[in-house]
């Protein structure tokens, strides 16, 4: 298994730091990356809530036959975006923005 995760990450990791390694990005930009990288622990203590919904997502997409690495990059995706809405929310309560 560490063929299938470690290894892409790691390339990720380097592609994204030889692409963005000189360029500084506009104050918008830098400012909606910062938010985002903030909700990225709390993404990782929540997203299991939807995962049982990606999984029906992902026998939808390959029923329909899309490609599986496709599916899985949109199913992927979309849970990235919903749980930085919902930990957008999450955030707004006092006691919840100190633990998350």
């Amino acid at each position: 298994a560490w063929d299938k995760i470690i290894l892409p990450t790691i390339n990720i990791v380097y592609i994204t730091r030889y692409i963005f390694e000189n360029i500084k990005p506009k104050e918008k930009i830098e400012n909606l990356i910062i938010n985002i990288g903030a909700t990225t622990f709390g993404i990782y203590l929540t997203h299991w809530m939807i995962l049982g919904k990606a999984k029906y997502l992902l026998n939808i997409f390959l029923d329909l036959n899309i490609h599986k690495f496709i599916a899985t990059t949109v199913i992927q995706l979309m849970i990235f975006v919903i749980m930085i809405i919902v930990i957008y929310f999450v955030r707004k309560i006092p006691i919840m923005k100190k633990i998350i």
